[in-house]
């Protein structure tokens, strides 16, 4: 993705390619997960728009091979969308591969997305998306043997919910 967007000519044009390749695999992911894990929570995000269409999937183990194979660039798209200010793309990414991760046994991975997640629900100052990254991050924690970090991040995800009224 990086040497993609350096090779186009102006940072505005770089910085809606990085966009156009984020939200594919955001929107990908979000079609594949759902044929995968049918019972996972899932995250509403926007629809692709005009050009910018998610990968069909036949079948479910056509969707979970691409998720396997795309794993490390999942991961970098996340860290990318992070770094380049597309916060939004930054926590409903981790959040929509979330049942992969703890599925698949990922923990240190979901944990990094989950703190990527959380710094931009801050930044954005979405208390639904702050929640959510709260409770995540302390679910991988947990698989991570780590349950102090964890009854933190879940009692403040708990917290944000009771303001927000989400019982």
């Amino acid at each position: 993705m990086r040497a993609y967007a350096a090779d186009l000519g102006d940072e505005n044009e770089r910085h809606s390619a990085i966009g156009r390749v984020l939200d594919h695999y955001l929107n990908t992911a979000r079609a594949a997960v759902p044929l995968v894990y049918p019972n996972a929570y899932q995250v509403t995000t926007p629809m692709p728009g005009p050009g910018e269409l998610a990968e069909r999937f036949c079948d479910p183990e056509h969707a979970r091979a691409w998720l396997q194979a795309e794993l490390r660039v999942l991961l970098a798209a996340a860290a990318a969308a992070a770094e380049n200010g597309f916060d939004t793309h930054a926590w409903q990414l981790p959040a929509v591969l979330a049942e992969h991760f703890d599925r698949r046994g990922y923990y240190a991975d979901w944990e990094q997305c989950q703190r990527l997640a959380l710094a931009a629900a801050d930044r954005l100052g979405d208390h639904d998306a702050r929640a959510l990254a709260r409770r995540l991050l302390g679910q991988a924690l947990i698989q991570l043997s780590r349950s102090d970090d964890a009854h933190r991040h879940l009692q403040d995800a708990l917290k944000l919910y009771r303001r927000l009224g989400d019982l």
